[in-house]
């Protein structure tokens, strides 16, 4: 009985998947590095010149601000899902590597660098609004302080006002802290979907070009663009009492693209997480059946 308790325990050790968790770890923990200082750099940098120019008397119109890095990791996830399949599995499965490890340990890299670049985010939008009120506090310049952040889907879903402003470090920390929490969990959801599109690609190159990019230009050319002209052609030559007639179609069709449109806003948390989930279980078959150099 113990041997076949210790059995799952010597195939995970065997299997490398202590070595590919490190590997994916120190990689994507030096990215993360590079992200922040980075970061820094740039934040030092506006600071001095604000600095400068308060000391030549200058007025300063200035105000910290939300992390460009929420913008970025977003970004950098996709380039580091892109390294991933066409150079990170091919060098582990050379090595040899299993398959189904180089895939956790890529799902590992994902979830982490998720994790750790949105923390490092937040934290440099709550260095930028402390240092401008260090600034503030010791009377060298007045910087307003006026953190903005916008959620497109959290507007439309509460229909609220469009921008929240934080103007306080409390504020923009709490403001930073909830961006970087939502900030996490849409980066795993939407990297599924870039993970398989990119798996998809390294295994059917042409084939996947063509699904993507000339499907949807063919179903433009030849259907769409075809129903829209000849829905214009039909509507220039109605008369006015014929417009008139086809306002209820009208009216049931706008009416049902606004419950679909509600309906997707209502469901698009669901969605997108069904979505991420389903795109990364498509990714391991496609990836294991990927031939690899010798």
């Amino acid at each position: 009985e113990g041997s076949a308790m210790e059995r799952p325990i010597s195939t995970l050790k065997a299997s490398r998947l202590g070595g590919v968790i490190r590997y994916f770890t120190q990689k994507t923990l030096v990215m993360c590095g590079m992200l922040a200082l980075g970061a820094l750099i740039a934040t030092l940098l506006s600071y001095a010149v604000i600095l400068f120019s308060a000391s030549q008397g200058d007025a300063v119109f200035a105000s910290p601000g939300m992390s460009f890095l929420f913008s970025c990791n977003g970004v950098v996830l996709i380039i580091l899902c892109a390294y991933a399949v066409f150079s990170e599995t091919r060098y582990l499965a050379i090595a040899p590597t299993p398959r189904y490890v180089i895939y956790i340990g890529i799902l590992w890299k994902i979830v982490l660098f998720a994790v750790v670049s949105s923390a490092v985010a937040a934290l440099h939008t709550m260095l930028d609004v402390f240092i401008a009120q260090g600034i503030n506090n010791a009377g060298i310049a007045n910087i307003a302080i006026n953190v903005y952040d916008f959620d497109l889907y959290d507007e439309i879903a509460s229909g609220g006002s469009i921008v929240h402003a934080a103007t306080s470090f409390s504020e923009a920390a709490k403001m930073a802290t909830g961006k970087a929490l939502r900030s996490v969990l849409s980066m795993i959801e939407w990297s599924g979907v870039w993970y398989l599109y990119i798996c998809l690609l390294r295994r059917w190159k042409a084939a996947t070009l063509l699904v993507t990019i000339g499907t949807p230009i063919l179903m433009v050319m030849l259907l769409v663009m075809p129903m829209l002209t000849g829905w214009m052609d039909r509507i220039a030559s109605m008369s006015e009492a014929e417009i008139m007639q086809a306002m209820p179609l009208l009216y049931d069709l706008a009416n049902t693209a606004k419950k679909v449109i509600t309906f997707l806003v209502e469901k698009w948390p669901a969605v997108r997480a069904v979505l991420g989930v389903s795109c990364y279980a498509l990714a391991y078959p496609v990836m294991r059946s990927t031939p690899q150099p010798n």
